[in-house]
């Protein structure tokens, strides 16, 4: 099979199925917008930078484990990889019974640290405290949808992911609108449905069709644990800034617009996860590939991987820019917003818009330095936009914009990361040595 037509056989269920699991906060959002208003959407804006670190360590696990799997696939070595997926999956299971423990303590002053008035704070912390509770079963379907992916299934984890949904859409209706369980309605039916799919994905380990198996005596921590760890840092970061989007957002939105901003910026924030799960979607596809090719030490086809993905990224961008300046014309409304909150969010979204230009480019390039063992540039490409670039933007923008430059952060941050991601891209043409796995 020629390499671009490989590429497409991986990312597209890879986007699909990413795109399919980010409607999981959007179903949580119409529910909401319909069941509460528009107070329930800003307390779930307020919940989600705290949830994202379930997904982040989820997600860092899976992936560093992921790399490592298709690396030994690439070897040839299935006992190896078989260790890695069960080092994971011990990994998740212990991070997903720990965060609980440490956080849930400190959640409400977490959360007013947030910028949570006493009439949002009891339905954010609600909704925090039941999908932190849980989040054991999201960390675990994250990591073995990731193995699913990099054992050679990217359909079958497509479609997994379908099933959580189509029980998380079920489950919302009968929890906040036939039993009116408002907040705690949604947080309970993400878990649920997040619960079937891990029971769903594990099935597969069982069959004869996986290449990797559920081994009890592999289960343990050791060297390999650090690995898995060191590998999957950029992806935590991928999540982190996430996180770190929606809290400086949410702050700098109470700042310079009280409540109505950040019920606003709740559904500007769900019509870009839209696009950040499917430039992500495009980076889990691409992954599988570029550390197969580089484990089996075929390192130009890994370059090639990575070559096609940022192009299509770029392509995707266009088509996810004019597709947001069209939604802003309905999307608020839908989601339940009125009024001066709609009629922001609306100014909010086409403002925005233009960051999926650059957004997937740098979203799969990093992805792609991960991939290959290229870990410093990936770090600095994920951690310099959570830490530095858009918090500045988010700080001087609307010093001389006000809203709007809150609006704008997110696209004039991108083109600053795009700057350092063709940084490190020249510097690998020109033979510059970085730690690459099996010196690729």
């Amino acid at each position: 099979m020629s390499d671009l037509k490989l590429f497409f056989r991986y990312i597209t269920p890879s986007m699909l199925g990413m795109l399919i699991a980010g409607v999981y906060s959007i179903v949580d959002i119409f529910f909401v917008g319909i069941a509460v208003g528009e107070e329930g959407l800003a307390a779930i804006s307020l919940a989600f930078p705290v949830v994202m670190l379930v997904y982040g360590i989820g997600d860092m696990i899976g992936t560093g484990a992921g790399i490592l799997i298709s690396r030994e696939r690439g070897c040839g070595n299935a006992a190896e990889a078989n260790r890695f997926f069960n080092r994971m999956l011990l990994m998740e299971l212990l991070a997903g019974g720990l965060l609980p423990l440490l956080v849930i303590p400190w959640l409400g002053l977490i959360l007013t640290g947030s910028g949570a008035t006493p009439e949002l704070l009891p339905g954010a912390y609600s909704y925090t405290a039941i999908l932190l509770g849980a989040g054991v079963m999201q960390m675990v379907a994250m990591g073995l949808m990731t193995a699913i992916r990099n054992d050679g299934r990217p359909i079958l984890a497509m479609w997994l992911v379908v099933v959580g949904l189509v029980g998380n859409i079920g489950l919302d209706a009968l929890f906040m609108i036939g039993l009116g369980w408002g907040l705690v309605g949604a947080a309970v039916a993400t878990v649920l449905a997040q619960g079937m799919a891990m029971l769903c994905s594990l099935g597969y380990f069982f069959t004869r069709y996986a290449g990797l198996g559920v081994r009890i005596r592999e289960m343990r921590l050791s060297r390999e644990c650090g690995r898995i760890l060191s590998l999957g840092i950029p992806t935590f970061g991928n999540q982190l800034s996430i996180g770190a989007m929606l809290f400086f957002h949410n702050w700098q939105s109470l700042a310079y617009g009280g409540v109505v901003a950040l019920a606003a910026y709740t559904v500007i924030s769900t019509v870009e996860s839209v696009g950040s799960m499917l430039m992500t979607g495009m980076g889990a596809g691409v992954q599988p590939l570029v550390s197969y090719f580089f484990g089996g030490g075929r390192c130009r086809r890994g370059h090639r991987i990575g070559n096609y993905g940022m192009v299509s990224a770029f392509l995707l961008g266009i088509v996810m820019m004019f597709a947001s300046m069209v939604a802003c014309r309905f999307v608020p409304w839908s989601m339940g917003l009125s009024g001066e909150a709609a009629e922001e969010a609306a100014h909010g979204i086409l403002i925005g818009s233009s960051a999926f230009l650059l957004l997937g480019v740098v979203r799969v390039g990093s992805v792609y330095f991960q991939a290959s063992g290229r870990i410093i540039p990936a770090s600095i490409l994920i951690y310099g936009d959570s830490f530095c670039i858009l918090p500045l933007c988010l700080l001087v923008l609307p010093l001389f914009f006000g809203l709007n430059g809150v609006w704008a952060a997110m696209p004039v941050s991108r083109i600053f990361l795009f700057g350092l991601l063709l940084f490190f891209l020249r510097r690998r043409r020109e033979g510059n040595s970085m730690r690459v796995l099996n010196g690729c």
